[in-house]
């Protein structure tokens, strides 16, 4: 039942990103607070699988759905992001690469894999989430530490996924020589060893 409840739970991070785009029009504060539940939920799942560990079927399964649902909606906030800061297209991009890239590394394996970097890559995502959300809703004209800041911040987080792209698609990744890290899916469900290309975040 566990790792259907965490299933439920990374399913539930999609129902939540309408209303935080309808939100996040109306310049609401009370979109942080409907982002905030969605970062929370990517912890939950992996917390309550963690602790019903399921048959390998399920694992990967479970694994999958969750790496997709992050994409989802790291994605859907980024493009949201992006049609009033165009910048925030590039980070929307890279997470579409990293994705990607993840699927084509993982194909080539029996088990799920992930990177040194693609481990923490939801945690910069969602950080960079905040912040674009938190500028849109308390930015004031004139303010220019909110340009500086997204510049580096847009700049750094799209270099890091690049760093992600690289290391899914190095020569040998599927061996797991140090560069990346096999995973067995059947040794738990989205567990410590979480197989996602942006990744959950990691509390």
């Amino acid at each position: 039942m566990r790792p259907r409840a965490a299933d439920l739970i990374s399913l539930s991070r999609l129902f939540l990103i309408a209303p935080w785009i309808v939100l996040f029009s109306r310049h609401s504060a009370y979109s942080l607070l409907a982002l905030g539940l969605m970062v929370a939920s990517d912890f939950f799942d992996g917390f309550i699988a963690r602790r019903g560990r399921g048959p390998s079927g399920t694992a990967a399964s479970g694994a999958a759905l969750d790496a997709y649902c992050d994409f989802a909606v790291v994605a859907s906030i980024f493009f949201t992001l992006g049609v009033r800061d165009a910048r925030y297209l590039l980070a929307c991009a890279m997470a579409a690469f990293a994705f990607v890239s993840w699927r084509a590394s993982r194909a080539k394996s029996r088990g799920a894999i992930y990177g040194r970097l693609g481990k923490y890559a939801g945690a910069v995502c969602y950080a960079l989430a905040f912040h674009g959300n938190a500028k849109a809703i308390f930015q004031r004209d004139g303010l220019e530490v909110w340009s500086l800041v997204d510049r580096f911040a847009i700049c750094a987080i799209s270099l890091y996924l690049v760093g992600v792209c690289v290391e899914n698609l190095l020569p040998g990744s599927e061996s797991g020589n140090g560069k990346l890290r096999i995973v067995d899916v059947g040794a738990g469900h989205k567990g410590g060893d979480r197989d996602t290309p942006v990744g959950d975040v990691q509390m």
